[in-house]
C-alpha cells in the first residue's frame, strides 16, 4: 500500500479494504505492531500496516511518531 501525501492540504490519502481515506496528517499516528514487527498507521479504530518508507514520510510531514524499537535477544 502506498500512501499519498498532499503537502498543499496537509493530508494523507490511502485505500483500506476498498475505502478511500483522506485525513489531516496531524490527526494520524504512526505506531509499531510488535507482533508483526511493522509500522502501522492509526486513526480511531483503523490500524493498517505500512512500509517503513511510508512511515518515515508521514512523520516527516507532521504525523505523530509513536513507533518504538523492538530488540530481540538470542539466548
Amino acid at each position: 500500500m502506498s500512501i499519498e501525501i498532499d503537502t498543499n492540504s496537509s493530508t494523507c490519502i490511502f485505500t483500506h479494504e476498498g475505502t478511500r481515506h483522506e485525513w489531516p496528517i496531524t490527526e494520524v499516528r504512526v505506531s509499531t505492531d510488535p507482533e508483526a514487527r511493522m509500522s502501522i498507521i492509526e486513526k480511531g479504530e483503523l490500524r493498517k500496516h505500512i512500509s517503513e518508507n511510508d512511515a518515515e514520510r508521514l512523520v516527516a510531514a507532521g504525523a505523530e511518531d509513536g513507533r518504538f524499537h523492538l530488540i530481540v535477544y538470542n539466548e
